[in-house]
This record gives structure tokens, sequence and C-alpha cells, in this order.
């Protein structure tokens, strides 16, 4: 499909895996995906990826749960998308499944968010917490961290403690490894509640 300049799909997950795996489009195309149901989540993530991966990369990106099981994720080619590009991404990926921090972690290992610089990200108390440090990993270039609702209490530890040496980390002179994520140089927290030591589970600061 050589002039094809955007493309939205809506279907079950392994439909969609199928389809997307039989078509080829120019790099810039739009791409939206809509996957119902859970099985076959890691497929249609690679497969997506794999479209992805012949763009110009993806330099911003959104990621909001609609509910505790879905997660929509937006992606932008530009480091800073305009307030009216929220319904207009460059590509755009909504997954049902067990959880959205199952798709989010599948989405961090297909390697598309690794050039992401800004992230945002509209978080829920869910029970499973998130993997922070594996998400941080995967996303060396990240320089703002924006996030708002209900993240756990990982998310802190995460972003203190330091990792072992591998992508993205600097050893510093004395030889102990880098940050997380070396790149970040803002965090914007916005309605953020964090779970109170408290027994009162009304305290939250």
């Amino acid at each position: 499909l050589p002039r094809l300049r955007s493309l939205h799909v809506v279907s079950d997950v392994l439909d969609c895996a199928n389809f997307l795996n039989h078509i080829s489009f120019p790099p810039n195309t739009q791409l939206c995906v809509s996957g119902r149901t859970e099985r076959g989540t890691p497929e249609l993530i690679h497969i997506f990826s794999e479209h992805l991966a012949r763009s110009p990369p993806l330099l911003s990106a959104h990621v909001s749960p609609f509910s505790f099981a879905q997660v929509v994720i937006k992606g932008w080619r530009v480091p800073e998308p305009t307030p009216d590009a929220g319904d207009t991404p460059d590509a755009k990926l909504s997954l049902d499944a067990s959880s959205y921090s199952f798709s989010l972690q599948h989405m961090c290992d297909a390697g598309f968010l690794a050039r992401v610089g800004r992230l945002t990200i509209e978080t829920k108390s869910v029970p499973s917490p998130w993997e922070w440090p594996a998400l941080f990993a995967r996303m060396p270039a990240l320089r703002q961290l924006a996030l708002t609702g209900h993240p756990d209490d990982t998310l802190l530890r995460a972003l203190v403690e330091t990792q072992g040496a591998g992508e993205g980390t600097s050893p510093t002179a004395a030889g102990d490894p880098g940050p997380p994520i070396p790149a970040l140089a803002e965090i914007v927290l916005d309605r953020v509640h964090f779970d109170c030591i408290h027994e009162n589970p009304e305290q939250e600061y």
C-alpha cells in the first residue's frame, strides 16, 4: 500500500496481528491498532514494533489505562507534541490484557519506546505492582517523566536506587553503577497519590 497515509485496525488481538503481518505501507503512515481480548498480546506488540522500526523513532509517548485491564499508548515522532495533537498520534496501540502493566512490559521489551525522551503515564492502583525498574532500564533517552494518578510505592525506589551496570547506565568514577535513567532531568507529578505507611488508608501524601 505505497500511498497509505493512515491505518486504523480494530479487531481481536490475533486478527490484528495476522493482518499487520501480511501488509506493508510507507514508514510515515499513521498506525492505530485496537486489539480486543488477551490472547496473542505479545505477538501483536512484536509485529506493531516491527512496523514502527521502519519509521522515524517515537520521541514522546503517553500511556493511559481506561480500566484495570486495558492500556492505551500513544506515540509521536516529535519531542513535544502540541496540545491538539493528542487525538492524532503517529502511532497508537490499545490492548486488553490481564493488567496494563503486563502490556506495558511487553511494549518495553519490543523496544519502540527506546528513543522516547518525554513520557506521560496515567496510573491506577492495581493488585500487582508496576515493573518500574524494567521500564526505566529500557528507556535510556528519557528526559522528562510526567505522572498522574496512583502509582505504587515501588516507583520511588526505582527512581532513587541505582541499578546494575548495563545499557543506559554510566558508571561513576568510583566504579558504582550510575542512575537507572541517566538523562532524566525533569519529573512532573500532577494529582499523584502515594500510599501512606500509616494504617489509615485515607492518609496519603
